[in-house]
């Protein structure tokens, strides 16, 4: 299913998506469509960065901005689960737990 969806970013993310912008201008000229291209093998930027190296940039990020979990392990994020977190956010509403161990979703606003 393919649909497009406008997300409304903060001054601080237009700024870093234009440096990453000009980054892969700067390395292939004939421009790509591609926000995170794969860095190898890649010789006209049309190829995605797979899923694990997305992961692994993920973790690399938390815990360079030492993002830890509720007892200091390092927190476990997927990239699908990040992309969640962006959805609820942006709809207003916040997951609770039920009492049976499932997750619901409440309207916050």
């Amino acid at each position: 299913m393919d649909r497009e969806a406008l997300v409304p970013i903060g001054e601080e993310l237009e700024h870093a998506t234009g440096s990453q912008h000009q980054r892969l201008h700067d390395r292939w000229p004939q421009e790509t469509a591609l926000l995170f291209p794969r860095a190898a093998g890649n010789p006209d930027g049309r190829h995605p960065m797979g899923d694990q190296n997305h992961r692994r940039a993920l973790r690399r990020r938390l815990k360079r901005c030492g993002i830890r979990a509720e007892h200091g392990q390092p927190v476990r994020l997927t990239p699908h689960q990040r992309r969640h977190a962006l959805g609820t956010q942006l709809t207003g509403t916040s997951p609770k737990k039920s009492h049976g161990g499932s997750w619901t979703t409440t309207r916050t606003r």
